[in-house]
């Protein structure tokens, strides 16, 4: 069991941080004996606990006792590495003044020591000169620029406080976020901006069709960027748009049922907007968006495909417009999807992904199930420094499931502009961490990206088949948040070491006999590991599959090796 002491302004940020990292924990009572005790607070003389995690940023008087405060000082903005890998700081660290010496935390240009460890007779004490919980605030709520896109720091942290914890010889409990019988999940969805092209004769976005279709599609090709195959497709559904506006053609844009022949095994989540011709409020100014924001069809003009969509087994949610500032607005909005659809529980993703401070808070008072509007309009990665569906720190039932790929991200011209081999390399980056830290990796590919001009349908026929290489589960947005929050709901009855035997109890208010869990126990053991991966400290693990038997009792002696069991 973890012990925590945090003041009050943390503790909502340390319970989420503990449904992220999925393990026995509580606020530190006094006179209980813990395995593990992380302090941000000045440390009691009478904590017992075999491993001590100090954490901030500030000198404290534990400094004082091991004679921490000659050298060092504390560092605005740093980059830190861990396990190799860049970790951004937000708020100031600590660096201890020592260079050279093996640390958990390492600023990233000078090789200072962030972080340093201890011994005490039989205790192990770690020093961390962050502000962890802070830290894990900032991204959860302003979220990570650009420049570390590619970081899961969240992941990172519950790798690093795990490890740690082992490196003590302190085994670890916890459900990780990896469904059983899986490595990771994946959610398909689609913003749907564009149904027709019909229904934009001379306007811009007719005109900047014919442009990249013509012209832009001819350049990519001399540039190396697109097949000769690719410009031909485009001048065809050029030369062909005039059968298309005499409705003798198939619009080129109608692209639902090849979506539902490629996903139709897996499930998807469609994104519809509520209203035609409303750009909505801006971002920034508060006044009227762009008018480019508007578009030409609203959730009312396609019943018969959401009705075809829906008894597919597909997902249907709000694309909404203001949804992100104006509670009565959010309201209009998912009451606009539930008089096309029946289901109760509605998602919503952003129009241009805009949000602010107060869109989680407006969401739920509207009566959002969940929210898929973290992530980048102008990159792919972690927004939200996560792999994981979470609860933004404002609401209480709300879950937010980031946004990690973006196809526009990739390949629109004015953003990152990739080649397909470029996007592959960094989209197989995210996938690499997903094997390694789980959690669900949440794909947008627009209605209209694999038809012209973007033709962009042969890279997601290929991710799709990569995700099922890798053994991802693969499904709707609102399965995987779902999941989550079974998973959430998850607590720890009973968890007892005795003998070196370890017994727990699990229950939940609800089953997972859909998509199981599993228990994980990590052995601190220096050896290769059983069933998964191993890490930088090397260590054995166990799983245990569970579905609906959730309050049961499981007995493990920790001498013995076992590979994955179902109780």
């Amino acid at each position: 069991m973890i012990g925590v002491i945090a003041p009050d302004t943390e503790k909502r940020v340390v319970q989420e941080f503990f449904e992220i990292f999925k393990t026995p924990w509580e606020f530190y009572e006094a006179q209980r004996s813990y395995a593990v005790v992380i302090t941000t607070s000045e440390l009691d003389s009478g904590v017992d606990a075999r491993v001590l995690i100090v954490v901030g940023s500030a000198r404290k008087q534990f400094d004082e006792v091991w004679g921490l405060t000659d050298n060092g000082r504390p560092v605005e903005g740093a980059e830190l590495t861990y396990d190799g890998k860049v970790l951004p700081v937000f708020g100031e660290a600590l660096s201890f003044g020592l260079a050279g010496v093996p640390a958990t935390l390492q600023f990233r240009e000078s090789s200072e020591a962030a972080s340093l460890e201890f011994c005490e007779n039989e205790k192990t004490i770690y020093r961390l000169g962050i502000d962890l919980f802070g830290e894990i605030a900032h991204v959860l709520t302003r979220g990570q620029p650009v420049p570390y896109a590619h970081v899961p720091t969240l992941e990172l942290y519950r790798q690093m406080i795990r490890e740690m914890i082992l490196k003590a010889g302190v085994p670890v409990l916890e459900i990780p976020p990896v469904p059983g019988g899986y490595n990771f999940l994946v959610g398909l969805t689609h913003d749907v901006d564009f149904v027709w092209i019909t229904r934009h004769a001379l306007d811009h976005t007719l005109l900047g069709f014919l442009y990249r279709a013509v012209i832009g599609t001819l350049i990519s090709y001399l540039r190396g960027r697109a097949p000769f195959t690719r410009v031909l497709k485009n001048w065809k559904a050029v030369l062909k748009l005039p059968l298309v506006f005499l409705r003798l053609a198939k619009d080129p844009w109608l692209q639902f049922d090849r979506y539902t022949e490629m996903e139709k095994r897996f499930g998807a989540t469609y994104y519809f907007v509520p209203r035609k011709g409303d750009p909505g409020t801006d971002l920034w100014t508060e006044g009227r968006a762009h008018s480019k924001r508007a578009t030409r069809y609203d959730v009312g003009d396609i019943q018969p495909i959401v009705d075809d969509l829906v008894s597919e087994g597909f997902e249907v949610g709000l694309h909404g417009i203001d949804a992100w500032h104006d509670t009565e607005s959010a309201g209009e909005e998912l009451g606009r999807i539930r008089e096309i659809v029946s289901d109760q529980e509605i998602g919503v993703r952003m129009h241009w992904l805009f949000y602010c401070k107060n869109t989680p808070e407006v969401l739920e008072s509207a009566g959002f199930d969940y929210d898929s509007t973290l992530g980048y309009n102008e990159a792919v990665g972690y927004r939200a420094g996560t792999t994981q569906v979470f609860r933004p720190l404002e609401v209480d039932r709300l879950l937010e499931l980031p946004m990690h790929i973006q196809d526009s991200a990739l390949f629109y011209p004015g953003r990152m502009g990739l080649r397909q081999s470029e996007a592959w390399d960094l989209v197989s980056e995210i996938l690499d961490n997903s094997d390694v830290h789980g959690g669900a990796v949440t794909v947008n590919w627009h209605h209209r990206s694999i038809a012209p001009e973007r033709l962009w349908d042969d890279f997601y026929v290929r991710l799709i088949e990569e995700f099922e290489r890798r053994g991802a589960w693969i499904g709707s947005a609102r399965q995987i948040v779902s999941w989550f929050r079974k998973r959430r709901s998850l607590a720890f009855d009973e968890v007892s070491w005795s003998g070196g035997e370890l017994t727990v109890r699990l229950s939940s208010a609800g089953d997972c006999r859909t998509l199981p869990m599993r228990l994980r126990v990590h052995k601190p053991e220096p050896e290769a590991d059983v069933g998964g991966r191993g890490s930088r400290n090397e260590h054995k693990y166990c799983d245990f599959f569970f579905s609906d038997r959730l309050e049961k009792k499981i007995s493990l002696k920790l001498g013995e090796t076992h590979r994955s069991k179902v109780i």
